[in-house]
């Protein structure tokens, strides 16, 4: 019996598109100890993406769940990171900061100077990240990864390594 309760992840716009584009979304709800929610924010983003099916589809499936930005405290973080970052990385990263949550997000800059700042880097995910953890606990292989980075690099996101070889070692 597992007493532990998940380390919840409020996952961006970004992170969601890019697992959709890879059709991986089933494979990282599969990640043990961890679950995984959108603001819903991040859903009305994601209603005007060409990924809004897959969106819809890890919903439907309870891969990932919706939720709001419900306290005071919550909506008064989320419009103070409204005025330096976007809006689903804001209501991201207000979730992160009053329910303790983690946060998986391409961004940086603004972003990460932000979310460095309100949660710390522990808390801090993105889709390499990601996809090293679902690669350690055997959901895909290198090679299967690997294929990841090819249909990425179609839809413009770029990596600085060659293969997830380099990140997880031997």
């Amino acid at each position: 019996m597992n007493l532990t309760a998940p380390i919840v992840v409020a996952l961006d716009s970004n992170v969601i598109i890019n697992f959709n584009h890879a059709k991986a979304l089933g494979v990282l709800a599969k990640l043990p100890g961890f679950s995984f929610v959108a603001p819903e924010e991040v859903q009305n983003e994601m209603m005007k993406e060409k990924s809004r099916d897959g969106f819809a589809l890890a919903e439907a499936r309870g891969w990932l769940s919706v939720v709001s930005l419900d306290e005071i405290e919550e909506q008064r973080w989320n419009l103070e990171a409204k005025l330096l970052i976007q809006k689903g990385e804001a209501a991201c990263l207000a979730l992160a900061r009053s329910r303790g949550y983690h946060v998986a997000c391409d961004e940086k800059r603004k972003y990460d100077r932000l979310a460095v700042d309100w949660i710390g880097r522990e808390r801090m995910l993105n889709t390499v990240g990601l996809m090293v953890l679902m690669i350690r606990e055997g959901l895909l292989s290198v090679a299967e990864a690997d294929g990841y980075l090819e249909i990425w690099k179609e839809s413009r996101f770029a990596v600085r390594f060659r293969s997830f070889q380099e990140l997880v070692g031997d």
